[in-house]
């Protein structure tokens, strides 16, 4: 099992470091036949430090869009094709 564990470990750092570990899973087990449990790849990823929390993610920024001259005001636009 250490072997089989140590060259997971070794194509996740390779090609799937940004996966998750589900994903790596199943990638593994298509390509490689490496078959081991998504909790397995789960521990081997956090213990090497591939997995971060999503505590530690940076927040995602969400554009805001310019105000708009009076209250209520918005641009509507109809998507149809009817003329």
């Amino acid at each position: 099992m250490p072997g089989l564990a140590e060259r997971a470990l070794h194509m996740i750092r390779e090609r799937y470091a940004d996966f998750a570990p589900t994903l790596a899973c199943e990638r593994l087990a298509e390509i490689y036949s490496l078959y081991l449990a998504k909790e397995t790849i789960r521990k081997l990823m956090k213990q090497s430090g591939l997995l971060i929390p999503r505590k530690l993610w940076s927040p995602r920024v969400h554009q805001l869009r310019p105000r708009r001259a009076r209250t209520g005001e918005l641009l509507q636009i109809d998507g149809g094709a009817e003329n």
